[in-house]
C-alpha cells in the first residue's frame, strides 16, 4: 500500500545516504526503520509490564518471606522450650 509522507530535506538526505550504504531503496530503508521503531516500542511496553509485574511480585514475595520467617521463629522457640525441658 502506498503512503504519502512529508519529510524534511535533512531527513530525506540522511535516509538516502544510509539506504545507499546498505544498497537498498529509500522505501525499503523507511520500512526497515519503521519496523525497528515499532519493535523497540513493543519491547519498551513489555519492559514496563515486566517492571510492574516484578514490583507486584516483590510485595507478594516479601509478604511470603515474612510469613515464613514468623513460622520459623515460632518453631525455633518451640524447639528451644523443648530443649530447656530436657535439661
Amino acid at each position: 500500500r502506498k503512503v504519502l509522507l512529508h519529510l524534511s530535506d535533512k531527513l530525506i538526505n540522511a535516509a538516502d545516504e544510509y539506504a545507499g550504504q546498505d544498497g537498498i531503496s529509500r522505501s525499503e530503508f523507511i520500512r526497515k526503520a519503521l519496523r525497528m521503531y515499532l519493535e523497540q516500542r513493543d519491547e519498551e511496553k513489555l519492559e514496563q509490564q515486566l517492571i510492574k509485574g516484578y514490583q507486584a511480585m516483590g510485595k507478594i514475595n516479601l509478604e511470603e518471606a515474612e510469613f515464613a520467617l514468623e513460622a520459623d521463629n515460632r518453631q525455633y522457640l518451640s524447639y528451644e522450650e523443648k530443649l530447656s525441658e530436657c535439661e
